[in-house]
């Protein structure tokens, strides 16, 4: 926005298997929800099919920090799945 950076978005695909995963998506907390997510997500939808991917995955957290997310994500047609846990411990 005006030349400065206020999101970004990481992405892996498999052309032998035509499969990609969505990794990171975030976008600066001053411009949440001014479809800059969206632009993001839909950019590398269109990245995807370009490149003959045939399916598209993303992961996400199921806590309330997520939820903007798993918005943008279903707004661009992704369907949830599974749902899972991660466990941690401090060392």
């Amino acid at each position: 926005a005006e030349g400065e950076i206020v999101g970004f978005i990481s992405y892996a695909l498999d052309r032998a298997r035509e499969f990609s995963t969505v990794h990171f998506n975030a976008v600066h907390a001053d411009y949440q929800g001014h479809g800059v997510g969206t632009a993001q997500v839909g950019k590398v939808l269109q990245i995807f099919r370009d490149e003959g991917i045939k399916y598209a995955t993303v992961g996400t957290g199921l806590n309330e920090g997520h939820a903007p997310a798993r918005r943008v994500y279903e707004k661009a047609g992704f369907e949830p799945v599974i749902e899972y846990r991660m466990y941690a411990q401090k060392l």
